[in-house]
């Protein structure tokens, strides 16, 4: 009726274009059929009868709405009254408490207050075409809303509960073994955190007041189960929990649950079983830690290697020394813990073999510098043990034990079985008797250097080893030879020549050599016969007797040269230290001639002192100009510079 009424507002509108196109074809005189004609003239008649027809209908209408919106009214007072009573039942019988009601109770029941709100919504949904039939607003049923919210709450809460009811009795069941204390805590954090974000609407009803106090306690006793579940808890921290509570349990068994825990109330002793579960950390560090050197000790090797294709000797012990140290530091700060006294006897047992492997370690290593050392004199060249035959005896004896000793640990390399045995004392016994006999040796062997030394003075400049090489050479001249520079220092090597005496080769010393070439012979050869500071005490008597004669041939040349030996011929004819000897002699004596002459009025006599000078420095000047070898070239620069800083 509304889509008619609505309809007919438009039909003019629609009509009077139809009768313009009519009349516009009876303007050009067009002809239209009588059927045409008629249905055209009766356009307009029919919608007057169609208008006549829709006021009849609204009247008709107008009397049956109100009869049919009285009985809608009533229908929706009906269902308000309904919907009070669904609400004031659901109040009634809702499952807010969890206190007497069993989960499955609480489930069937919201199940059926789930049905009487669909029944409601569909009849509230019947309602609405007979609301827009007569333009009434629908009405807001806030106790139907508040009790759909309701459900949707209990049924969130309820099957949160069912879920951590289920949950909870899962883990009661497992073995306590068994149990993954980290898996526990994340599941009861996350159910503790769904239920406070439910605080708001819920807050005040018993079901979840219930369930936050369930999981509070859980996580309450979650740092119980945590010391109880602890790696670190051993038979004897448990007997002292079954002491403290009266009975007897077994940890390891199959029926000892996390629902054992609880029937046995342990939870009232937690304080009790925190400070065991402490106290067993404490001691867990305490075992972990041996564990820790045990093991590292069963794998640490002295690392031994050949010495000299005949015997083997220590290589390193850098590792060795310093794990030594860290681990001493552990054990010592094991015995400064209070949780010390379980382990007392393996920490003291470590303490002693660590300290047997260190001490016999650094012996060996003290014995064997000795030894390596001797070992060279000793064994390496008879030149020595004539001289010192009760050290030999001495040294034949440790040869004998050390090397054997060594050999033993080459074979048995782990420090802990080699250095901390049932023999360690007797091995170390044996190793300071070798340490007393090598310190003996080496007194004795300092000694009879110490000896040489003062026969020889220059031997001070040497090393014991070079000295006990020369030592051992004493029939050998020639090898010799390299450790003449360091007696001497201005000599590189002795000019030497071998002559047959009395069925005998002889070698003899005919003249000494510098490091730059320079050749300056003896005076009389030196016959060098043992022993070697014998001959060379010889030699430096010789060098000196010899550089004295010709220091005074030089100077004697230099002041009044024999006939025909001119400056260049004297340069060349005697070694460069005494020609600047020389030259400084005749410059001083010059020097004081002249202050001699002008003390006596000779006032020119210093020019002619500095002319003569400046005169031999021009003939030295002239020579360097000439070819000349390396070591006369160099006394004549060495002579110029001398020269020159006498002139000024």
């Amino acid at each position: 009726l509304d889509t008619c009424s609505n309809d007919v507002g438009t039909m003019d509108e629609r009509i009077q274009p139809v009768e313009d196109m009519y009349q516009k074809l009876a303007d050009f005189d067009v002809s239209t059929s009588d059927v045409e004609a008629a249905r055209k003239a009766s356009m307009r008649p029919r919608l007057e009868s169609f208008k006549e027809s829709l006021v009849e209908a609204e009247e008709i209408l107008s009397k049956s709405k109100k009869v049919m919106k009285v009985q809608l009214e009533n229908e929706l007072q009906s269902f308000a009254t309904s919907v009070k009573g669904l609400h004031e039942d659901f109040n009634k019988r809702a499952p807010f408490s969890s206190d007497d009601m069993s989960i499955s109770t609480a489930m069937d029941l919201l199940e059926e207050f789930t049905q009487e709100l669909g029944q409601k919504r569909k009849q509230e949904a019947n309602f609405q075409p007979n609301l827009d039939l007569f333009k009434m607003d629908a009405a807001v049923y806030k106790e139907l809303e508040k009790v759909s919210e309701q459900v949707d709450s209990l049924k969130t809460i309820w099957g949160y509960t069912a879920d951590w009811d289920g949950q909870l009795d899962e883990i009661r069941r497992i073995q306590f073994r068994d149990l993954q204390v980290e898996d526990m805590d994340t599941m009861a954090t996350g159910y503790q955190k769904k239920c406070v974000k439910l605080r708001g609407v819920m807050g005040n009803w018993n079901v979840w007041q219930n369930l936050k106090k369930g999981i509070d306690e859980f996580r309450t006793a979650m740092p119980l189960i945590t010391n109880l579940r602890s790696d670190a808890m051993r038979p004897r921290h448990w007997q002292a929990i079954m002491e403290e509570i009266g009975r007897e349990f077994d940890p390891q068994a199959d029926d000892f649950t996390l629902g054992k825990v609880f029937e046995l109330e342990l939870h009232k002793h937690s304080d009790l079983i925190a400070r065991l579960a402490d106290e067993a950390r404490k001691q867990y560090e305490i075992e972990s830690s041996l564990e820790m050197i045990e093991g590292v000790w069963a794998t640490m090797g002295i690392e031994m290697g050949e010495y000299k294709q005949t015997y083997v000797k220590i290589k390193s012990t850098e590792e060795l020394f310093q794990t030594l140290e860290e681990h001493v530091l552990k054990l010592s700060d094991m015995k400064s813990s209070q949780f010390y006294l379980p382990f007392a006897e393996k920490v003291e047992k470590w303490e002693r073999q660590l300290a047997s492997v260190s001490e016999i370690v650094e012996t060996i290593l003290a014995v064997q510098r000795a030894w390596m050392y001797l070992e060279n004199i000793f064994v390496g060249s008879d030149d020595i043990r004539p001289h010192l035959p009760t050290e030999s005896a001495w040294f034949d004896d440790v040869n004998a034990g050390f090397p054997k000793m060594l050999r033993g640990i080459y074979e048995r390399p782990n420090a802990v079985e080699s250095c901390a045995g049932e023999n360690c004392g007797e091995m170390l016994e044996d190793l300071n008797s070798f340490m007393e006999k090598l310190e003996k040796i080496q007194k004795a062997l300092d000694d009879y250097l110490e000896r040489k030394r003062m026969l020889f003075p220059r031997f001070y400049f040497l090393s014991n080893d070079d000295l006990l090489e020369i030592l051992g050479q004493a029939k050998e001249p020639e090898l010799v030879q390299k450790h003449i520079k360091k007696c001497f220092e201005g000599i590189k090597v002795l000019d030497l020549v071998k002559t047959d005496q009395e069925d005998r080769v002889l070698c003899e010393a005919v003249g000494m050599i510098s490091p730059d070439g320079e050749k300056v012979p003896f005076s009389k050869p030196v016959v060098l016969d043992p022993p070697v500071e014998g001959w060379l005490v010889k030699v430096e008597r010789r060098m000196k007797s010899t550089l004295t004669k010709l220091l005074n041939s030089c100077q004697q040349a230099n002041c009044s040269p024999p006939k025909g030996l001119k400056k260049d011929k004297w340069v060349l004819k005697f070694p460069g230290q005494l020609l600047i000897t020389a030259g400084q002699i005749s410059w001083t004596m010059g020097c004081q001639n002249a202050l001699a002459k002008i003390a006596e009025g000779s006032k020119n006599a210093m020019k002619v002192c500095r002319k003569r000078q400046t005169k031999t420095i021009a003939r030295l000047t002239d020579m360097i100009r000439k070819p000349l070898n390396k070591v006369d070239r160099n006394k004549v620069v060495a002579l110029i510079t001398i020269e020159v800083h006498a002139r000024d």
